[in-house]
């Protein structure tokens, strides 16, 4: 951490992508599966999205 490597520009970017894909009708199922992460992963982001 600290480092200015683009990291976490990447994750903010790859957790609004997830969002927006879940809110156009992208079931959190299939995001699992198209972002290789956990259900759960998937339920923390869009709920750390909404607000």
């Amino acid at each position: 951490m600290g480092r200015k490597n683009g990291t976490r520009k990447v994750l903010r970017d790859r957790d609004r992508s997830i969002y927006c894909n879940f809110i156009n009708g992208i079931s959190k199922e299939q995001l699992a599966t198209d972002y290789h992460l956990s259900i759960k992963s998937i339920e923390r982001i869009i709920n750390k999205e909404k607000e």
